[in-house]
């Protein structure tokens, strides 16, 4: 929660200093079905992280069909590819520029969500699993020998 979480905590009385701290929510850690209910009632998914690794978040974003915004990081626009919409980290107005007109253009907002769809069902996890499993396999051979 907010109250023991430091970071948690700057970002809410950051958000209350500028006037929009009414508009930030922190829900921590969620449980999967409630989680699955905060992506069904979202309207946008904005990922500003700059040290992830593999983007768990943006993958389920997608696969609700919720239009990405993500940090222009390698990581980000390796999973995210063509179906996010990219913002300087270190730049907010740029951010709250391409908020502003997914929100001003409903017909922009509901493409953005198909492209999520579609770019999500590129996810293939079994098929991840035989290929990492294939590459263990071939390199456990080469070592062998």
């Amino acid at each position: 929660a907010a109250e023991t979480d430091t970071g948690a905590r700057e970002v809410l009385e950051s958000a209350a200093r500028i006037g929009v701290g009414d508009l930030v929510v922190n829900h921590g850690e969620l449980q999967p079905d409630n989680l699955s209910m905060l992506y069904r009632e979202s309207h946008v998914f904005v990922f500003a992280s700059i040290c992830e690794s593999f983007g768990f978040p943006q993958v389920e974003a997608m696969s609700f069909g919720l239009p990405l915004l993500a940090a222009y990081t390698p990581v980000n626009r390796e999973i995210c590819s063509y179906a996010a919409r990219y913002f300087p980290p270190d730049v907010g107005e740029c951010l709250a520029n391409q908020l502003e007109r997914l929100y001003r253009n409903p017909e922009e907002l509901a493409a953005a969500g198909k492209v999520s769809l579609k770019r999500a069902s590129e996810f293939d996890w079994p098929k991840a699993a035989r290929d990492t499993l294939a590459r263990l396999v071939a390199a456990s051979n080469r070592g062998a020998s």
